[in-house]
């Protein structure tokens, strides 16, 4: 039996190799994956069984928008599959059809009748689309960025006329660049009519370019965050903002995240009837820190005690006639 070689470390733990910045595709993947890594992490579950890991039910329900509670075999499993079936009044799937290889789950049920439809959202949208659009600008903005490094390396160009100017104009930059000497170029090829070095201007250093695209990617992240219901605000001022500028959006955060958590919480009360569990989700840490900043910032009025009116001393007959 031949030996199987074992990948190299990089690509079995990164899977991608060490051309991230010239591959467009891979640096979508990249970001694609580093946003799905965060999002995973808005929802806790208590009471899940061991049979449903819960970054597997929440990579279900964000990639596909929807996941399937059913038994097989008396364990609780979620499942991916497809939804069909005669429509119902709304126009809903009536029927989910699963297909599991390594259970030999094969098996076709009314939808909600026997297991649980859980929905990502109320509008059966997931998260795929988000992240993906994200990922795709985040990638042109490391393109962008990185052809603007590189060519802000390159501030004028230099002429030969033949192989031996050529040698020695690369010389003179290799000399530069190492920095052990001063860069000398030999023969007068180099010379023009007035006797001038001959070197063209290839474009004006201007660092505004460079600031504008990662303002860019600074306003892209931003509002990725703020679809994803977390605070990042994105200052164009240049100057420092105020408390009041800085929660300026702080209401337009919550929509979203309470849909999918409103979603949740509602598939979970029919899997709890149906199955006998006791599953309940909240949202994380980072997203209930956002809540408990946004009521410390917003206190309610305490209501100021009653001032008691002073009592006058009684008015008694003095010990000393």
């Amino acid at each position: 039996m031949g030996a199987t070689k074992v990948p190299k470390k990089d690509n079995w733990i990164f899977a991608t190799d060490n051309q991230l910045l010239k591959d467009k595709n891979a640096l979508i993947d990249f970001h694609f994956g580093m946003a799905l890594a965060k999002t995973l992490k808005i929802f806790e579950y208590e009471g899940l069984p061991d049979t449903i890991p819960y970054r597997e039910l929440e990579k279900i329900l964000q990639l596909s928008s929807f996941a399937y509670w059913l038994k097989k075999d008396d364990k609780l499993y979620v499942f991916y599959g497809g939804l069909g079936g005669r429509p119902d009044e709304y126009y809903r799937p009536t029927d989910f059809i699963v297909a599991n290889p390594y259970l030999q789950f094969f098996k076709t049920v009314k939808v909600n009748e026997e297991g649980v439809l859980m929905w990502n959202d109320y509008s059966h949208m997931g998260l795929s689309l988000m992240i993906r659009r994200y990922a795709e600008l985040m990638a042109e903005c490391d393109i962008t960025l990185r052809f603007g490094l590189v060519n802000d390396r390159l501030v004028s160009i230099l002429y030969a006329t033949n192989d031996n100017a050529k040698a020695s104009a690369e010389a003179f930059l290799k000399d530069i660049e190492d920095g052990n000497k001063l860069g000398v170029i030999l023969g007068e090829t180099w010379l023009d009519d007035n006797g001038d070095f001959r070197v063209n201007e290839y474009r004006k250093a201007n660092t505004q370019d460079l600031k504008a695209i990662m303002e860019l990617q600074q306003y892209i992240k931003a509002s990725f965050f703020n679809d994803i219901g977390l605070q990042a605000n994105y200052n164009m001022k240049r100057e420092s903002i105020n408390d009041s500028e800085a929660g300026m959006n702080e209401e337009s955060l919550k929509p979203f995240i309470d849909d999918m958590l409103e979603s949740r919480k509602e598939a979970l009360e029919k899997v709890n009837k149906q199955f006998g569990t006791n599953i309940t989700v909240k949202l994380s840490s980072s997203w209930v820190r956002r809540e408990k900043i946004t009521q410390d910032e917003n206190p309610p009025e305490e209501q100021k005690p009653q001032e008691q009116p002073e009592e006058e001393p009684e008015k008694g007959s003095s010990e000393d006639e």
